[in-house]
């Protein structure tokens, strides 16, 4: 039962983790005039890409 319950946490927060770094890419698209907007993107990029990173080496 824990680990049932522990897996359905870690699938939610990857979720809200995939959907944060979304916001923060679509964002940073309006603001890409300003070095702001470029960290921002970058910075929704690289968590993007950490957390489906680590979901896959979780899975593997």
């Amino acid at each position: 039962m824990k680990k049932k319950v522990n897996k359905l946490i870690a699938n939610l927060m990857f979720f809200f983790d995939v959907v944060l770094a979304l916001l923060i890419i679509l964002w940073a698209q309006i603001l890409t005039e300003s070095s702001f907007g470029n960290f921002s993107m970058f910075f929704g990029f690289a968590m993007l890409f950490i957390t489906t990173f680590l979901k896959i080496l979780r899975t593997w």
